[in-house]
């Protein structure tokens, strides 16, 4: 450094001092640097491979000369170089473990614990014992990958039961994989994708009865599957966004009651459907949100003959069709129907020999409008004009002409609603213009303990309108339905002739207040404790009414005379209610006025 006049005293010794400094500081920092290159393990590494391969190369080279490149040991001599190599290699395998083998090892095979969300968890990849940071309890049991659940592993609750084990991808659940019921059970077995079932699975109950196999998209059945009801099958078909959809089957016990297209969970489209009794084809033809609609065939259940072939609308006859009776198959009607009864043009048979009796015009079941009556037996016209309300012009206030018009027989289709059929089986339908004309109770409902003191054919004499009616080896049953009017029961009575029961199977109320559809709790706030409950079997009778309460309320059911059916007896002020639940279920079925 040069110094000029205008170099200070104060520069020059902050210069010195600065010299000063580095030359102190230069054999530390370069000791400093030497020790890091010998700890280094990369230097340390590459130097002891270096000399192992000067090492190796003079072992392969060249042969010890003299006793002096030998140890003694006792009575034996080794090769220095080979002791050497020894050395070496007692230093170097350590390292290559710790810095290559280890690694993998601990990644792979060895399980390392570590408390759930900790610090430990950043980054590591390997596999892991998660534990809660409270108890220590085990959380997961499974690989890390840079600190997230990924791969094959298991998952715990925090009282250590098993809830998933299979694939996961950052913390949700991914490809295949098994949940768990917190008993144990299983839940649901097959393909995942974030948390949802996704793919092909299986869906178990708590208790481990099946519910359902098939294909899932995004947590809901869709595709092909089949569902279960109490182990049994209950629907195998298509699905979309979990609820029927597209082709399928719908059963009873072991019966298929309905066969066809679905949409949103109810019958759409064209189908057949068939009794949960015998199994005969009841209905052939279209539906629309559930009810018959559209063009379609009504069969008897009894016999298979048919009953009527034309329209439908929301359940009952509309348009054009024609009737017949099931039990000779001759026709009773042909024409216009509106509203389930004769309305615009048609012609009216005598049900005993086939023969008209009356063509023209008809407005709510009643000769109106410009007609011809016939003598059945001849085919004589016996009168013909205007009709108005059944009566021919001119004879108001006087007699119907015989014949006197459609005035209420004809069978109820009852507005099937997706889940049953209308027809239980063994009868045929009736009652679509029931009107209830004996006891009420104090709020003008109909008084089912009065009905049920009765004898059945004096209970069915307080009802107008044609009954649909079941003949079976241990009794026969009458079902009264007009949903219009309110009513929605059915007669049970013995093989004797002897009262059973009125099973109520709509929602009207029963003696306290009670309803179908209410649980075993409800029925017991409504009546007080149960006297009694038993283990029955459904039996074909109260299949006929239980099929009338699923069409009502739209539930789906698989049941048939064998179920087995909880009963619960209630005693009253009225008397005896016994109130039908299917197993497993919590909801009533069917309630039962005793004698």
């Amino acid at each position: 450094m040069r110094f000029t006049k205008e170099t200070g005293l104060m520069q020059v010794l902050k210069y010195s001092s600065q010299r000063l400094a580095r030359i102190l500081t230069v054999p530390v920092t370069n000791g400093y640097r030497k020790l890091r290159r010998v700890l280094n393990p990369n230097g340390f590494t590459t130097r002891v491979m270096s000399d192992v391969r000067k090492g190796g190369k003079d072992l392969l080279t060249g042969k010890p000369q003299s006793l002096a490149d030998y140890l003694s040991v006792g009575n034996y001599y080794v090769a220095k170089k080979l002791v050497f190599i020894l050395a070496v290699l007692a230093f170097v395998l350590p390292v290559l473990y710790l810095k290559f083998l280890h690694p993998v090892i601990r990644a792979n095979f060895l399980t390392v614990p570590m408390v759930v969300n900790s610090a430990e968890m950043t980054g590591y990849t390997g596999k892991v014992e998660l534990l809660s940071a409270e108890s220590g309890t085990v959380l997961y049991r499974g690989p890390l990958s840079e600190g997230r659940i990924t791969g094959e592993g298991k998952l715990y609750d925090y009282e250590g039961r098993l809830v998933y084990q299979g694939g996961f991808l950052m913390e949700q659940y991914e490809g295949s994989g098994q949940s768990f019921w917190p008993n144990g059970n299983l839940q649901y077995v097959g393909g995942f994708s974030a948390n949802r079932y996704e793919g092909r699975g299986v869906l178990y109950a708590e208790d481990g009865t099946l519910l359902y196999e098939g294909d899932f998209v995004n947590g809901l059945y869709e595709g092909e599957g089949t569902l279960y009801q109490n182990g049994a099958v209950l629907y195998q078909g298509a699905f979309k966004a979990g609820q029927m959809e597209g082709q399928g089957r719908l059963y009873a016990g072991d019966l298929v009651v309905y066969e066809g297209s679905f949409s949103g969970g109810a019958f759409e489209g064209s189908g057949r459907e068939y009794d949960p009794v015998g199994g005969r084809l009841i209905y052939d033809g279209e539906y629309a949100a559930g009810k018959y609609q559209g063009q379609g065939k009504l069969f008897d259940a009894d016999t298979g003959e048919l009953i009527y072939e034309g329209g439908f609308y929301n359940g009952v006859y509309e348009g054009e069709g024609a009737l017949y009776d099931p039990a000779t198959g001759l026709p009773l009607y042909q024409g216009s129907f509106r509203a389930g009864r004769y309305d615009g043009e048609g012609v009216e048979y005598d049900e005993n020999t086939g023969a008209v009796v009356y063509k023209g015009e008809f407005l709510l079941g009643a000769y109106h409008g410009e007609g011809t009556q016939y003598d059945p037996a001849t085919g004589f016209v016996t009168a013909a004009g205007q009709y108005r309300n059944g009566l021919l012009a001119g004879t108001e206030g006087g007699a119907v002409p015989e014949g006197g018009g459609q005035t209420g027989t004809i069978p109820d289709t009852g507005g099937q609603t997706g889940t049953t059929p209308d027809t239980p089986g063994g009868g045929t339908e009736g009652g679509g213009t029931a009107v209830y004309l004996g006891p009420v109770t104090a709020d003008g409902g109909v008084d089912f303990s009065a009905l049920a003191d009765m004898t059945p054919s004096e209970a069915s004499s307080q009802f107008s309108g044609q009954p649909g009616s079941w003949t079976m080896a241990d009794g026969s049953v009458l079902v009264y339905s007009d949903q219009t009017e309110g009513i929605g029961l059915a007669i049970r009575s013995d093989s004797a002739g002897n009262m059973v029961s009125v099973d109520v199977w709509n929602d009207a109320p029963v003696a306290g207040g009670a309803q179908v559809g209410m649980t075993q709790a409800a029925l017991t706030a409504a009546l007080g404790e149960a006297a009694s409950s038993t283990q029955e079997t459904m039996g074909e009778g109260r299949m006929i009414s239980i099929s009338q309460s699923n069409r009502y309320f739209g539930r789906l059911t698989n049941l048939s005379p064998e179920s087995k059916v909880t009963v619960y007896t209630y005693q009253t002020d009225s008397g005896a209610v016994r109130a039908v639940f299917a197993a497993g279920t919590d909801q009533c079925l069917l309630l039962e006025v005793l004698p």
